[in-house]
């Protein structure tokens, strides 16, 4: 990290070094306040620590330790740092920084990774609120299972950053913490589209017959993001997938979420629902989820329905709504797509864990 100095020290004297580095700063500026207010462990390879970090430091000022590993180095290493945010002219807030280098993967040892996890339990700021950030690397045990079931009281994640990677979500998803998955967020705003068109149709007496997802990119599990927007529709609606090919799936009605605010069984179709998941040919399309199309009809007169959203770019959605002959178009803000936006909601909303973690569930049953 190129935009913070860091001091390195041995792990016995992190708070001395803290004390003398903060020390220095108060000398040249008045106008600094130590924050002690919240924890924070960010664990991400070099090129997402410093976003993170600035993106952490701002909302959530406090204690922040950085948890990453060398390319090549075979020693544990400890420093410490300060970052500061101007809150007004007479005014700045700034939090402690504590990072810990892992040695290599292939040269770390078990005495290493207990080192680190002790170094955290030891300066971890007691009766504080804690989040924890997997980003793009997973730290061995017994680190990683410190942090996911002892200290975290919140776990913030990309769940299509570790499937990539091929690791495992099981002690992410099994975590007794609070969990956020930044890829449930990227989806937001196409998921509270889809169910403010279920609440329409229901009260239209409009049933669905058939959805189709498309996606773009040629990055590994790029059709990540379209899988856990079906995980999600087939939970939320409760659907029974009854046959799979490289064309789609066939559902039929099973046994819909428990505590719903409406009852999504009435927008169903009394024969099978037809879902299909496809790339999308356009090469200059955003990367991603780009396409959702459900299809359906009137139950008494078969007038046909549809809802189309579509990414017209990163940040805007174009979503048209039709009825027989009746159209309506309208173009939205599609969410947000960048690291620090994502980290900044996830801070700042509460998941719906159970439907969550049905959601993803059943996403990793489809692909």
């Amino acid at each position: 990290m190129t935009s913070l100095k860091f001091l390195e020290t041995k792990p016995s004297l992190i708070m001395n070094q803290l004390d003398l580095f903060f020390a220095g700063l108060e000398e040249s500026d008045k106008r600094l306040t130590r924050s002690l207010a919240t924890n924070a462990l960010i664990c991400a390879s070099s090129l997402k620590l410093e976003p993170a970090l600035n993106t952490v430091a701002e909302s959530e000022p406090g204690r922040i330790f950085l948890l990453t590993e060398q390319e090549r180095g075979a020693a544990l290493k400890t420093s410490v740092s300060a970052l500061c945010h101007i809150i007004s002219k007479d005014y700045k807030l700034c939090c402690e920084i504590i990072k810990i280098d892992l040695p290599a993967r292939e040269l770390q040892s078990s005495e290493q990774t207990a080192a680190a996890a002790s170094i955290i339990s030891a300066y971890l700021l007691p009766a504080r609120y804690c989040r924890v950030f997997f980003l793009d690397w997973w730290p061995p045990d017994p680190l990683r299972s410190l942090l996911l079931n002892t200290i975290a009281d919140e776990v913030i994640f990309s769940s299509k950053e570790f499937l990539a990677k091929e690791e495992r979500l099981n002690p992410l998803l099994s975590s007794p913490a609070q969990i956020a998955d930044l890829e449930w967020f990227l989806i937001e705003s196409w998921r509270k589209i889809i169910e403010h068109t279920l609440f329409k149709w229901i009260r239209e007496g409009l049933e669905i017959e058939k959805i189709n997802v498309k996606y773009s990119g040629t990055r590994k599990l790029s059709y990540f993001p379209a899988f856990l927007l079906l995980g999600w529709f087939v939970e939320r609606v409760g659907l029974q997938v009854v046959s799979y090919s490289r064309e789609g799936f066939e559902c039929i009605k099973g046994n819909p979420s428990e505590n719903e605010e409406f009852d999504p069984t009435g927008v169903l179709s009394a024969r099978k629902l037809t879902v299909t998941i496809n790339k999308c040919s356009n090469q200059l399309a955003p990367k991603g989820l780009e396409e959702v199309v459900l299809e359906g009809a009137l139950r008494d007169s078969r007038e046909k329905a549809k809802l189309s959203i579509k990414k017209l770019s990163h940040r805007s959605l174009e979503v048209q709504w039709q009825v027989g002959a009746s159209t309506k178009k309208t173009s939205i803000a599609g969410g947000i797509d960048n690291l620090e936006g994502l980290l900044q909601v996830s801070m700042n909303r509460v998941v719906d864990k159970e439907l969550y973690l049905r959601s993803i569930e059943r996403s990793l049953e489809l692909i």
